[in-house]
């Protein structure tokens, strides 16, 4: 069953932007939403300080081309990135929990 989904999400979903507008549109915030209960906040901070490196354009120029995706797509993504290093800034060990972030998180890797 888990294998039926997983080829149907991934077939419809994977180049569906309108998809991901929706989403954008519903949780448009540069907020990430981060509980200060459970998370030094100072690690947002320092986290959105570093995401200022100019070749973050590069990276979703790129990303944006090859992958055929739309600006509120990659907005998306790319904040479910910054959601995914400060989880593994807090917890020892996080596996990547989508293949639409491992994209960008590779082509980061591949600008460095």
């Amino acid at each position: 069953m888990k294998k039926f989904f997983g080829r149907f999400f991934k077939r419809n979903l994977k180049k569906d932007n309108a998809f991901f507008n929706d989403l954008y549109n519903q949780f448009n915030t540069n907020d990430l939403k981060v509980n200060s209960n459970f998370a030094d906040l100072s690690l947002v901070s320092r986290l959105e300080n570093a995401w200022k490196m100019d070749f973050l354009a590069n990276v979703k120029e790129r990303v944006m081309e090859k992958e055929d995706w739309s600006n509120e797509k990659y907005s998306f993504i790319e904040k479910e990135l910054k959601r995914f290093f400060l989880m593994a800034a807090i917890f020892e060990n996080v596996p990547v929990y989508s293949q639409d972030v491992d994209k960008i998180w590779q082509q980061m890797i591949l600008f460095t």
